[in-house]
């Protein structure tokens, strides 16, 4: 049977709220960002709700290898939130992880040169 438990996690979307959301420029956070604007009175309870959603939160119950992935200059998802659920995943146990930094590039990624290093990163974590 083929092991179908492998994450290559490119993007996070909704980590470590509210952060995000005071952060990014662009949707979905900005999105949230609107909302809130015209709802003063629903903060607590919007972030209340978006916790559930928190990539880092749910990163701490993952238990297989994963590789990532981070743009530093993300306007989207903001790098330091896909940091945060980097080093969330697994939690107290030794999940073996990695990820790859591009430094240089906005929400795109890595594209190609990213999807030629998850084919590698598969090919070794698989035998």
């Amino acid at each position: 049977m083929p092991r179908t438990d492998l994450p290559l996690a490119e993007l996070w979307e909704w980590p470590e709220l509210p952060e995000p959301a005071e952060l990014a420029v662009g949707d979905p956070y900005a999105e949230v960002a609107r909302y809130l604007a015209a709802h003063r009175d629903r903060v607590a309870a919007a972030f209340d709700t978006l916790v559930h959603l928190d990539a880092a939160l749910l990163a701490r119950r993952a238990t297989a290898p994963a590789l990532f992935s981070v743009a530093m200059m993300n306007q989207t998802c903001p790098p330091s939130t896909v940091f945060a659920a980097y080093h969330a995943y697994g939690g107290s146990s030794h999940v073996p992880k990695e990820i790859a930094v591009y430094e240089f590039n906005d929400h795109e990624g890595g594209e190609a040169f990213q999807q030629r290093r998850q084919l590698r990163w598969l090919a070794e974590v698989l035998g």
